[in-house]
């Protein structure tokens, strides 16, 4: 009988469909900082708009932390200073990651919250700024705000208040994925307060995978370092021929992909006095030359060249202005006059606070894939070029000059549209002129589209004349224009969200969704229009008849500013900030040509396919240059 049943059972289960649930949410586990749970460092418990609270800094002692959620209630003082934030996977004191918040910097930086990770005891916030590390926000004082943290793997991501997208993506900790203790930490003065403490253990969390990580163009990443010396051992004049100074015990240490060196992960300060490392490396040139070191430390630093002092600068907080917090970057530029061979490069880097590290470029590296190549450039004739278009029925490339709004008040006439030849001659700097500022172009037969501040411009190309200007509705930023096979152009606006739609002589808003991330770079592909996003970086599409837009390729940080489509389907895309990669119909990416470290622009390029020819207007640069792109497959 048993059997019978447990068969007919079995049969019923495979008769019905069984939907697969989601794993139950774990529950959170509040702890009141009264308990006793909590090991206190230089901490207060009070009363605080109508809470019980804590203010100074508190750790659990029987939680080990790995991936989970942990929420608090932060409150602040008006108008005053502070930092008060969450410290997890807490290795010890010296080894930890934090997340905090500067609530009197809210106003006006886009520095208010802040992840940072914590070395040998030097919590290394002047090292992490910028996208993953740093954001803006508002941070109301006088009242209880609520910060959630995610953590799974290598990544976080934050909250604070009633935000349903994170406020902060952290795509790689600085311990990586480690575990330990968690707690929360400000100082122990009345300014900020934590509440409602709550964490759980959750292993389900999903993250997308974080961008890959890719060398920095020009970056010097092969250094050896120094034991760590007491700064006030280096005679000030003397420096590195100081007396009595003890022989540098040379070791290798690791650099970051963007050339980073971390000191604060292998050196380690005793004690509040400022420290000092010495790093050296070798830069072998074929033949004389002047290298273009872009520099960045913390501290402070000194630069030799072969035993010669060439260049000194300080970094530290505060130091050029009240609000200067020193954050790590290659703001400083050193000259380095290399002879041919082997030249030695040594730099006396100090930390008094904040971080201690250093990073390297070579400000004229240029990351090319293997088969990309420099195929000209023009000189510096434009003003601000913004966009080029192929035109294959006269062969010539044209060109816009944007020249800027406040070049264009200073020296009216600078907006116009340039005519450059396919082997880089100008065969005329203004072709066509009268037209306000303009960006994205259009060739369709004999027309040039322009797109203005006001109204897309129509030139006739054989007469060289503007012969319609369409306006937009209610225009904010128009920025670029692509035309689909049946001569119906679109054209993003970059600040509004939304696409116009030129079609039969009659301009329309298109389509207006917020989730266009504020669109730029356009280009027609299959029936879809892609739209490149100011604000994601990435792709997304639309479909040309539906209007449906769907998600595609996230390409990380940065401008989404020209696309071009390829005969197998895939696409040509730029950031702005100088990066041009290769989308393949398949969704993958590789990076062809990176100028970021260089300093200039790869606006919205054109395409010459027959020479697998890519024409770059450098925007900021005031330059047209060239490169070959072989585009077979390398996978």
């Amino acid at each position: 009988m048993t059997i019978i049943v447990h068969c007919l059972l079995w049969v019923c289960l495979l008769a019905v469909p069984v939907l697969a649930a989601d794993p139950p949410e774990a529950p959170f586990e509040s702890v009141e900082f009264a308990s006793d749970r909590w090991e206190k460092s230089g901490a207060t418990l009070a009363e605080h708009l109508g809470r019980p609270s804590l203010c100074g800094t508190a750790t659990l002692k029987d939680v080990v932390f790995e991936n989970g959620v942990i929420e608090v209630d932060i409150a602040c003082v008006p108008g005053r200073r502070g930092y008060p934030g969450v410290v997890f996977r807490i290795q010890s004191e010296e080894e930890n990651e934090r997340f905090y918040i500067r609530p009197h910097r809210a106003p006006f930086y886009n520095d208010a919250f802040q992840y940072a990770a914590t070395f040998n005891g030097e919590t290394c916030w002047q090292l992490y700024n910028g996208p993953g590390a740093t954001a803006a926000g508002a941070i109301p004082a006088g009242q209880w705000n609520r910060l959630r943290l995610e953590v799974k793997g290598e990544q976080a991501r934050v909250f604070f208040n009633d935000m349903s997208q994170p406020l902060l993506v952290i795509p790689r900790l600085g311990h990586g994925a480690s575990r330990g203790a968690i707690g929360v930490t400000t100082f122990n003065d009345g300014v900020s307060y934590f509440s409602n403490f709550r964490y759980r253990a959750d292993d389900t969390l999903v993250f997308p995978p974080a961008p890959a990580v890719t060398e920095r163009p020009g970056a010097i990443t092969r250094w050896e370092v120094s034991q760590v010396y007491q700064a006030s051992q280096f005679d000030s004049d003397l420096l590195l021929a100081t007396p009595d100074l003890p022989q540098p015990e040379w070791r290798p240490v690791a650099a970051e992909p963007d050339g980073t060196v971390n000191l604060s992960r292998t050196c380690r300060r005793d004690g509040a006095a400022p420290a000092a490392v010495l790093a050296r490396t070798t830069l072998r040139a074929v033949a004389p030359r002047t290298m273009k070191l872009g520099l960045g430390y913390s501290d402070a630093v000194y630069v030799f060249l072969n035993g010669r002092l060439l260049f000194s600068g300080n970094s530290a907080y505060t130091s050029r202005d009240p609000s200067f917090l020193g954050i790590l970057g290659p703001f400083d530029t050193a000259y380095l006059p290399l002879t041919a061979g082997d030249n030695e490069l040594t730099l006396l880097v100090v930390e008094a606070m904040g971080g201690w590290g250093f990073l390297c470029l070579d400000q004229d590296a240029v990351f090319t894939a293997t088969g990309v190549a420099a195929a000209w450039a023009t000189p510096r004739r434009f003003v601000t070029p913004e966009s080029a278009a192929w035109d294959a029925a006269r062969g010539v490339f044209y060109v816009s000059n944007y020249s800027g709004y406040t070049r264009a008040v200073m020296q009216p006439g600078l907006e116009f549209i340039s005519a450059v030849s396919a082997d880089g001659r100008i065969l005329e700097r203004v072709w066509v002129g009268g037209i306000k500022n303009p960006t994205g172009l259009a060739v369709v037969g004999d027309r040039l589209f322009a797109v203005g501040r006001q109204a897309l411009v129509e030139v006739d190309i054989p007469g060289r004349t503007i012969v319609a200007r369409h306006p937009f509705p209610q225009p904010v930023f128009p920025n670029d224009v692509a035309a689909d096979a049946s001569g119906r152009l679109y054209i993003s606006d970059s600040a509004k969200n939304v696409i116009y739609r030129l079609a039969d002589g009659r301009m329309e808003e298109w389509l207006a969704d917020p989730r266009l991330g504020r669109p730029n770079g356009l280009a027609v592909a299959g029936g879809r229009l892609v739209v490149g996003g100011v604000a994601s970086g990435g792709l997304l599409t639309v479909d040309l008849e539906t209007k449906e837009l769907r998600p595609w390729i996230t390409l990380g940080e940065g401008v989404v500013d020209g696309l071009c489509a390829l005969p197998d389907g895939g696409l040509l895309v730029s950031h702005n900030e100088g990066r041009l990669y290769r989308v393949r119909p398949d969704g993958a990416v590789e990076r062809l040509l990176d100028a970021t470290t260089a300093g200039w622009n790869i606006a919205d390029f054109a395409y010459l396919p027959e020479r697998r020819l890519v024409v770059i207007p450098t925007f900021a640069d005031d330059r047209v240059v060239a490169y070959t792109v072989p585009l077979e497959d390398r996978r």
